[in-house]
């Protein structure tokens, strides 16, 4: 499946593109070592898991006071996500966390009401999906 125009979409609900600063998205694949070793010939060895540790990066874009509850609402400690990868241009589905602190930094006061800086996400692999 080609590129649809969401990039996230958490437990069912697509992610607003608009809270996002999309050339911030990256998606981080890395191989999982069961063991890494050499042998009697020196030769190396390495056993991969059939999983990959996903890790997916971007910034939220400023937020005012009125709208932030709602942008974190759909962050949780478990998380069905289903991402876009841009390697193969295609979505992939699996349990997610956050691992960064969702407390808004307040960057100034417009109109009686309260601009947030952006905020960086991380959202890791916590299992994969089967």
């Amino acid at each position: 499946m080609a590129f649809n125009g969401t990039y996230l979409t958490i437990d069912g609900t697509a992610f607003p593109t608009a809270y996002m600063v999309i050339p911030s998205y990256k998606v981080n694949n890395e191989p999982i070592i069961v063991n890494d070793y050499y042998d009697a010939n020196y030769n190396r060895h390495i056993i991969k898991a059939p999983a990959e540790n996903v890790t997916i990066t971007f910034r939220l874009r400023q937020q005012y006071n009125d709208t932030y509850p709602a942008v974190l609402a759909f962050f949780t400690d478990e998380m069905e996500v289903t991402y876009y990868e841009p390697k193969t241009d295609s979505y992939l589905t699996d349990t997610f966390t956050y691992i960064n602190n969702l407390t808004p930094e307040i960057d100034r006061q417009y109109n009686n009401k309260v601009l947030f800086k952006e905020l960086e996400m991380k959202l890791v692999r916590k299992a994969a999906s089967e």
